[in-house]
């Protein structure tokens, strides 16, 4: 079973494809989200910066979506990768596996005015997922 999230935010970077070794397309899509909590000293907030990665057409659909500013949500899934540090511990890195990008603005970041269009695009391609 995999560990599902709904992120939104905007786009920080416009987004680029690179190939994996084995030829498949893989894009990474960075997304700034805020999060806003009550604490002892009243309301916080803070911006969380996301990287995701895409994969398949998935990726095309993330370069086409990925400039910088636009308002996205992403559903993914959580993975856990286990590596050796270089003095022999293991250590734990986690990755956000894009599943689905869903546009929340159909206009592009630079114009003006708030569309309601949201569409969603995409399936990831990753194997196994």
């Amino acid at each position: 079973m995999a560990i599902q999230v709904y992120l939104t935010g905007n786009i920080t970077r416009d987004t680029k494809v690179v190939a994996t070794q084995t030829g498949l397309p893989m894009a990474y899509l960075n997304v700034a989200a805020e999060r806003e909590w009550d604490g002892a000293s009243g309301r916080n907030r803070r911006t969380e910066f996301l990287s995701v990665v895409c994969f398949g057409d998935l990726a095309a659909e993330a370069v086409r979506l990925g400039v910088k500013g636009r308002p996205v949500a992403v559903d993914a899934s959580l993975r856990v990768n286990e590596r050796t540090a270089d003095d022999g511990t293991k250590r734990y890195d986690l990755e956000i596996i894009g599943d689905a990008i869903h546009e929340l603005d159909s206009r592009t970041p630079s114009q003006n005015g708030n569309a309601a269009d949201e569409r969603s695009v995409g399936e990831s391609a990753e194997p196994g997922l």
